[in-house]
């Protein structure tokens, strides 16, 4: 059995280039003229969880219920953000959207 993921520290992490078996993490770099709420939408990913600038904003399932996570804006700095996505069932979007209000799925 392996160890524990190194979830305390993401500088230590190593990513995919999109051709990795899952589970793996994946980086995107987001450019903030402005911070503001905002809501990431995970179209095409399976299960997994998403860190903003080395923070934990939580899990995503393309089950649902819900379709887009809240990212708050004072999470976010001016220039480059980190957005780090581990997703555990080999199910990868090519991109990752952000949106200005959520999506609650069929039932919100």
């Amino acid at each position: 059995m392996g160890g524990a993921l190194p979830l305390d520290n993401l500088n230590s992490l190593v990513f995919s280039d999109g051709e990795a078996a899952s589970p793996a993490f994946y980086r995107f770099a987001l450019e903030v003229d402005s911070p503001a709420d905002t809501f990431l939408d995970l179209s095409g990913w399976g299960k997994g969880t998403v860190f903003v600038n080395g923070r934990a904003l939580g899990r995503f399932w393309d089950k649902g219920p819900q379709r887009r996570l809240y990212l708050p804006a004072p999470w976010l700095r001016m220039g480059e953000n980190e957005i780090i996505l581990f997703e555990t069932e080999g199910r990868t979007g090519k991109t990752i959207v952000l949106w200005d209000e959520p999506d609650l799925g069929p039932e919100g």
